[in-house]
Protein backbone atom coordinates (compact mmCIF):
# COMPACT_ATOMS: atom_id res chain seq x y z
CA UNK A 1 0.00 0.00 0.00
CA UNK A 2 2.44 2.44 1.05
CA UNK A 3 4.34 1.72 -2.37
CA UNK A 4 0.88 2.64 -4.55
CA UNK A 5 0.53 6.15 -2.18
CA UNK A 6 4.19 6.69 -3.00
CA UNK A 7 3.90 6.05 -6.48
CA UNK A 8 0.72 7.93 -7.02
CA UNK A 9 1.89 11.03 -5.54
CA UNK A 10 4.83 10.44 -7.24
CA UNK A 11 3.06 10.72 -10.41
CA UNK A 12 0.96 13.80 -9.02
CA UNK A 13 4.63 15.71 -8.61
CA UNK A 14 5.83 15.24 -11.71
CA UNK A 15 2.29 16.33 -13.50
CA UNK A 16 2.23 19.01 -11.55
CA UNK A 17 5.71 20.54 -12.24
CA UNK A 18 5.03 19.93 -15.72
CA UNK A 19 1.82 22.00 -15.88
CA UNK A 20 3.53 24.68 -14.21
CA UNK A 21 6.48 24.36 -16.68
CA UNK A 22 4.30 24.82 -19.40
CA UNK A 23 1.88 27.49 -17.67
CA UNK A 24 5.18 29.68 -16.94
CA UNK A 25 6.74 29.12 -20.78
CA UNK A 26 3.20 29.61 -22.23
CA UNK A 27 3.04 33.26 -20.61
CA UNK A 28 6.60 34.47 -21.52
CA UNK A 29 5.42 33.83 -24.46
CA UNK A 30 2.37 35.02 -24.90
CA UNK A 31 4.07 38.45 -23.33
CA UNK A 32 6.33 38.83 -25.81
CA UNK A 33 3.69 39.02 -28.31
CA UNK A 34 1.37 41.33 -26.74
CA UNK A 35 3.71 43.96 -25.58
CA UNK A 36 5.25 43.42 -29.09
CA UNK A 37 8.71 42.38 -27.87
CA UNK A 38 11.36 43.28 -30.35
CA UNK A 39 14.45 41.30 -31.51
CA UNK A 40 17.39 43.51 -31.18
CA UNK A 41 20.33 41.42 -31.46
CA UNK A 42 21.52 38.68 -33.61
CA UNK A 43 21.19 35.70 -31.26
CA UNK A 44 17.48 34.68 -29.85
CA UNK A 45 19.76 32.86 -26.92
CA UNK A 46 22.76 33.29 -25.47
CA UNK A 47 23.65 30.44 -22.99
CA UNK A 48 25.75 30.34 -19.80
CA UNK A 49 27.26 27.53 -18.67
CA UNK A 50 29.22 27.92 -15.25
CA UNK A 51 30.94 25.97 -12.58
CA UNK A 52 29.45 25.89 -9.09
CA UNK A 53 31.11 28.83 -7.01
CA UNK A 54 32.73 30.88 -10.22
CA UNK A 55 30.97 34.15 -9.98
CA UNK A 56 28.30 32.50 -12.64
CA UNK A 57 25.68 34.86 -10.98
CA UNK A 58 27.20 37.90 -11.41
CA UNK A 59 27.67 36.91 -15.14
CA UNK A 60 24.37 36.22 -15.06
CA UNK A 61 23.30 39.59 -13.68
CA UNK A 62 25.10 41.60 -16.11
CA UNK A 63 23.64 39.95 -19.06
CA UNK A 64 20.55 40.57 -17.28
CA UNK A 65 21.25 44.42 -17.41
CA UNK A 66 21.87 44.56 -21.25
CA UNK A 67 19.04 46.13 -22.53
CA UNK A 68 16.75 44.15 -24.76
CA UNK A 69 17.53 41.04 -22.99
CA UNK A 70 15.25 39.11 -20.99
CA UNK A 71 15.93 35.64 -18.56
CA UNK A 72 14.35 32.83 -20.50
CA UNK A 73 11.55 30.69 -19.01
CA UNK A 74 12.89 27.10 -19.71
CA UNK A 75 10.80 24.60 -21.09
CA UNK A 76 12.47 21.89 -18.96
CA UNK A 77 9.85 19.68 -18.53
CA UNK A 78 11.88 16.46 -16.88
CA UNK A 79 13.88 19.11 -14.72
CA UNK A 80 16.94 17.97 -15.92
CA UNK A 81 18.49 21.21 -15.47
CA UNK A 82 18.35 20.82 -11.67
CA UNK A 83 20.41 17.40 -12.56
CA UNK A 84 22.85 19.67 -14.73
CA UNK A 85 21.60 18.08 -18.08
CA UNK A 86 20.65 19.75 -21.19
CA UNK A 87 17.37 18.58 -23.03
CA UNK A 88 17.30 20.28 -26.16
CA UNK A 89 13.82 21.34 -25.83
CA UNK A 90 15.36 24.04 -23.33
CA UNK A 91 16.73 25.08 -26.42
CA UNK A 92 14.43 24.54 -29.07
CA UNK A 93 10.64 26.18 -27.35
CA UNK A 94 11.37 30.00 -27.61
CA UNK A 95 9.16 32.88 -27.66
CA UNK A 96 8.50 34.28 -31.14
CA UNK A 97 9.99 37.74 -31.11
CA UNK A 98 12.77 38.91 -28.16
CA UNK A 99 16.07 38.09 -26.82
CA UNK A 100 16.99 35.88 -24.20
CA UNK A 101 19.82 34.30 -21.87
CA UNK A 102 19.71 31.56 -19.41
CA UNK A 103 22.43 30.51 -16.84
CA UNK A 104 23.06 26.85 -15.85
CA UNK A 105 25.45 24.64 -14.40
CA UNK A 106 25.25 21.97 -16.63
CA UNK A 107 27.87 19.49 -17.67
CA UNK A 108 29.02 19.04 -21.10
CA UNK A 109 26.92 16.10 -21.84
CA UNK A 110 27.29 14.74 -25.96
CA UNK A 111 24.01 15.64 -26.32
CA UNK A 112 23.71 18.97 -24.57
CA UNK A 113 26.92 20.20 -26.84
CA UNK A 114 25.57 18.82 -29.50
CA UNK A 115 22.15 20.44 -29.55
CA UNK A 116 24.07 24.10 -28.42
CA UNK A 117 26.24 23.66 -32.13
CA UNK A 118 23.21 22.88 -33.99
CA UNK A 119 21.05 25.91 -32.81
CA UNK A 120 24.19 27.58 -32.77
CA UNK A 121 23.87 28.76 -29.54
CA UNK A 122 27.06 31.02 -28.35
CA UNK A 123 27.98 30.08 -25.00
CA UNK A 124 29.98 31.23 -22.09
CA UNK A 125 31.72 28.81 -19.91
CA UNK A 126 33.16 30.44 -16.96
CA UNK A 127 35.82 28.29 -14.66
CA UNK A 128 37.92 28.88 -11.82
CA UNK A 129 41.04 27.77 -10.08
CA UNK A 130 39.28 24.15 -8.59
CA UNK A 131 41.51 25.05 -5.33
CA UNK A 132 40.20 28.02 -4.60
CA UNK A 133 37.09 27.17 -5.72
CA UNK A 134 36.76 23.73 -3.14
CA UNK A 135 37.69 26.16 -0.73
CA UNK A 136 33.79 28.22 -1.60
CA UNK A 137 32.29 25.74 -1.93
CA UNK A 138 33.26 24.64 1.40
CA UNK A 139 32.18 27.58 2.97
CA UNK A 140 29.31 27.58 0.94
CA UNK A 141 28.23 24.07 2.32
CA UNK A 142 29.20 25.27 5.75
CA UNK A 143 26.32 27.93 5.45
CA UNK A 144 23.39 26.38 4.13
CA UNK A 145 21.61 24.31 6.23
CA UNK A 146 19.87 22.21 3.24
CA UNK A 147 22.78 21.15 1.32
CA UNK A 148 23.51 17.68 1.45
CA UNK A 149 26.78 17.56 3.24
CA UNK A 150 26.15 20.88 5.98
CA UNK A 151 25.72 18.62 8.35
CA UNK A 152 28.96 17.01 7.87
CA UNK A 153 31.30 19.22 7.61
CA UNK A 154 29.70 21.04 10.70
CA UNK A 155 30.71 18.19 12.98
CA UNK A 156 33.56 16.48 11.50
CA UNK A 157 37.04 18.09 11.95
CA UNK A 158 37.74 20.43 9.64
CA UNK A 159 40.72 18.81 8.39
CA UNK A 160 38.73 15.84 7.36
CA UNK A 161 35.47 18.08 6.35
CA UNK A 162 38.27 19.96 4.06
CA UNK A 163 39.64 16.32 2.64
CA UNK A 164 35.97 14.94 1.78
CA UNK A 165 35.46 18.76 -0.05
CA UNK A 166 38.51 18.19 -1.90
CA UNK A 167 37.61 14.71 -2.95
CA UNK A 168 33.50 16.28 -4.01
CA UNK A 169 35.77 18.69 -6.21
CA UNK A 170 37.90 16.20 -7.86
CA UNK A 171 35.51 13.34 -8.32
CA UNK A 172 32.55 15.75 -9.68
CA UNK A 173 34.21 19.51 -10.68
CA UNK A 174 37.76 18.01 -12.38
CA UNK A 175 35.37 16.48 -15.35
CA UNK A 176 32.92 19.30 -15.52
CA UNK A 177 35.87 21.94 -16.77
CA UNK A 178 38.17 19.35 -18.54
CA UNK A 179 34.88 18.21 -20.57
CA UNK A 180 33.84 21.78 -21.41
CA UNK A 181 37.44 22.91 -22.32
CA UNK A 182 37.32 19.83 -25.06
CA UNK A 183 33.76 21.42 -26.19
CA UNK A 184 35.70 24.80 -26.51
CA UNK A 185 38.75 23.62 -28.39
CA UNK A 186 36.81 21.50 -31.12
CA UNK A 187 34.01 24.97 -31.56
CA UNK A 188 35.86 28.04 -30.27
CA UNK A 189 33.07 29.64 -32.32
CA UNK A 190 30.44 28.56 -30.32
CA UNK A 191 31.81 28.51 -26.90
CA UNK A 192 34.00 30.80 -25.27
CA UNK A 193 36.25 30.01 -21.47
CA UNK A 194 36.10 33.14 -19.48
CA UNK A 195 38.00 32.43 -16.03
CA UNK A 196 36.76 33.75 -12.88
CA UNK A 197 40.21 35.39 -12.07
CA UNK A 198 40.17 37.56 -14.73
CA UNK A 199 36.62 38.62 -14.51
CA UNK A 200 37.82 39.75 -11.00
CA UNK A 201 41.00 41.27 -12.38
CA UNK A 202 39.38 43.48 -14.83
CA UNK A 203 35.60 43.11 -14.90
CA UNK A 204 35.25 45.33 -18.20
CA UNK A 205 37.64 43.75 -20.17
CA UNK A 206 36.02 40.23 -19.80
CA UNK A 207 32.90 41.35 -19.94
CA UNK A 208 33.35 43.03 -23.25
CA UNK A 209 34.84 39.85 -24.36
CA UNK A 210 31.32 38.54 -23.25
CA UNK A 211 29.62 40.83 -25.49
CA UNK A 212 31.64 40.02 -28.22
CA UNK A 213 30.74 36.08 -27.72
CA UNK A 214 27.69 37.13 -27.55
CA UNK A 215 27.54 39.58 -30.79
CA UNK A 216 25.91 42.14 -28.64
CA UNK A 217 27.23 45.23 -29.43
CA UNK A 218 26.62 48.22 -27.18
CA UNK A 219 28.26 51.94 -26.41
CA UNK A 220 31.20 52.20 -24.14
CA UNK A 221 28.99 54.06 -22.07
CA UNK A 222 26.36 51.47 -21.47
CA UNK A 223 29.05 48.90 -20.42
CA UNK A 224 29.97 51.08 -17.72
CA UNK A 225 26.39 51.69 -16.93
CA UNK A 226 25.80 48.15 -16.45
CA UNK A 227 28.57 47.35 -14.51
CA UNK A 228 28.44 50.14 -12.07
CA UNK A 229 24.24 49.57 -11.80
CA UNK A 230 25.37 45.63 -11.10
CA UNK A 231 28.31 46.99 -8.32
CA UNK A 232 25.82 49.57 -6.84
CA UNK A 233 22.85 46.93 -6.21
CA UNK A 234 25.70 44.64 -4.80
CA UNK A 235 25.83 43.60 -0.83
CA UNK A 236 26.62 47.09 0.81
CA UNK A 237 26.67 49.19 -2.47
CA UNK A 238 30.39 48.52 -2.61
CA UNK A 239 32.30 47.64 -6.28
CA UNK A 240 32.19 43.99 -7.47
CA UNK A 241 35.75 43.65 -6.80
CA UNK A 242 35.56 44.96 -3.49
CA UNK A 243 32.30 43.02 -2.58
CA UNK A 244 33.95 39.96 -3.72
CA UNK A 245 36.68 40.47 -1.32
CA UNK A 246 34.30 40.16 1.35
CA UNK A 247 32.57 37.14 3.21
CA UNK A 248 29.03 38.31 2.47
CA UNK A 249 28.29 36.97 -0.92
CA UNK A 250 28.69 33.37 -2.78
CA UNK A 251 31.77 34.02 -3.98
CA UNK A 252 33.89 33.80 -0.75
CA UNK A 253 37.59 35.20 -0.65
CA UNK A 254 40.12 33.30 -1.82
CA UNK A 255 39.76 34.34 -5.94
CA UNK A 256 43.68 34.31 -5.82
CA UNK A 257 45.81 31.41 -3.93
CA UNK A 258 43.69 31.26 -1.11
CA UNK A 259 43.61 27.72 -1.36
CA UNK A 260 47.02 27.94 0.60
CA UNK A 261 45.45 28.75 3.63
CA UNK A 262 43.49 25.92 4.22
CA UNK A 263 44.44 23.02 2.38
CA UNK A 264 46.37 20.08 4.17
CA UNK A 265 49.41 18.41 2.39
CA UNK A 266 48.00 15.46 1.71
CA UNK A 267 44.95 17.86 -0.29
CA UNK A 268 47.48 19.66 -2.32
CA UNK A 269 49.20 16.03 -3.32
CA UNK A 270 45.65 14.82 -4.36
CA UNK A 271 45.32 18.21 -6.70
CA UNK A 272 48.63 17.03 -7.92
CA UNK A 273 47.90 13.82 -8.90
CA UNK A 274 44.74 14.39 -10.08
CA UNK A 275 43.97 18.04 -11.56
CA UNK A 276 47.73 19.41 -12.31
CA UNK A 277 47.31 19.11 -15.91
CA UNK A 278 44.15 21.19 -16.09
CA UNK A 279 46.11 24.15 -13.84
CA UNK A 280 48.61 24.00 -15.96
CA UNK A 281 46.26 24.19 -18.84
CA UNK A 282 44.33 26.98 -17.46
CA UNK A 283 47.24 29.19 -16.68
CA UNK A 284 46.91 28.71 -12.88
CA UNK A 285 50.06 27.01 -12.64
CA UNK A 286 53.76 26.30 -15.30
CA UNK A 287 54.45 22.79 -13.53
CA UNK A 288 54.27 20.28 -10.42
CA UNK A 289 56.36 22.63 -7.99
CA UNK A 290 53.80 24.38 -6.45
Amino acid sequence: MKKIIHRFFTIDQSAFFKAKVRIKAWIQRTWAIVFFIRTLYPHRLVFIAGLPKSGTTWLENLIGAVPGYHRLVCYDLNNSLFAHKLDSDVLEVLPSRGNFFTKTHVEASIEGVSSLRKFGIPTVIIVRDLRDQCVSRFYHVLNDPAHRHHKLYSLSERSAAFSHCVKITIDEYLIWVDDWLKAAENDSDCFLVVRYEDMYLNPKKEFNRVLAHFDIKLTEETIDNILYSISKSSQDGKNIAERLKTHKNTLRKGGFGGWKNYLSTEDIKSFKLKANHQLIKLGYETDADW
